[in-house]
């Protein structure tokens, strides 16, 4: 039935909200701070040694990585996808960066460097899950509960109106037999 439906989705929307929270707690959170700090660490290390393509090339990648996370912050409040296209555009820009280091990289940096790329590799990922699960989320909105939800109402309506007529055709039966009773009464 539709009620059936509406119920078990409805009752899946918590729980896939409660899952949005746990990647945004244990993975996003944790990893967005890990790969920031770790690439800034790079950068200023190779700064201090004065390698400058290094320099460069991890600004790049530092700037694109925060600019994934504000995108990714975005898309999660506000559910507009610009911000998701973003968040894919800046992941790019970040591949990219951490291709041309590949390429460049030197012993001295290559600890801070690497935990930077997981954490950045473990952001997407998990954000691409998290998005998924938002698409999901708003799918079963848009076409499950918004369109059950109304015909639900209907139903409900349709019921009260019918028990309301059944009552207003008792009480008028209730209302003529006790009219016949007092007749009787009146009569012996």
């Amino acid at each position: 039935s539709d009620w059936v439906k509406y119920k078990t989705n409805f009752e899946a929307t918590p729980q896939a909200i409660l899952e949005r929270d746990k990647i945004q707690a244990t993975i996003l959170d944790v990893q967005g701070s890990v790969g920031e700090e770790a690439i800034g660490k790079v950068r200023s290390d190779a700064f201090k040694a004065g390698d400058d393509a290094i320099v460069e090339d991890a600004g790049n990648l530092q700037a694109a990585y925060i600019l994934m996370r504000l995108d990714a912050f975005k898309y999660m409040n506000e559910g507009d996808p610009q911000y998701l296209t973003m968040f894919n555009t800046r992941y790019q820009e970040a591949k990219d960066a951490m291709l041309k280091l590949d390429n460049e990289m030197k012993l001295a940096y290559q600890a801070g460097y690497g935990t930077s790329k997981q954490a950045i590799e473990a952001y997407a990922t998990a954000f691409k899950k998290l998005e998924t699960d938002y698409t999901k989320q708003r799918d079963i909105q848009a076409n499950q509960l918004d369109v059950l939800g109304p015909s639900i109402r209907e139903d409900a309506s349709k019921i009260v109106d019918s028990v309301g007529t059944d009552f207003e055709a008792k009480s008028k039966e209730t209302n003529d037999m006790v009219s016949q009773t007092r007749l009787v009464l009146i009569a012996t």
